[in-house]
């Protein structure tokens, strides 16, 4: 997740960089990261974590197709 952070925190240094491309494809691929966790941590009975890794996972999804 340190990715994760660095990532949102170069965008909120530079908001212009939601547009580019590369960093939609690395958010993308956090994003996979994140549903993936939740699938199984789901699947492992962990359904607290589940449902705030998926949130994350929401929210973050939403934020990117937004800018």
């Amino acid at each position: 997740m340190l990715v994760a952070a660095l990532l949102h925190w170069q965008w909120s240094r530079d908001p212009s960089l939601l547009q580019d491309a590369s960093t939609k494809a690395i958010a993308g691929l956090i994003n996979v990261l994140l549903w993936a966790s939740t699938v199984w941590y789901a699947k492992n009975g962990i359904n607290d974590t589940a449902s705030v890794v998926g949130l994350c996972a929401a929210l973050q999804a939403w934020a990117v197709t937004k800018a």
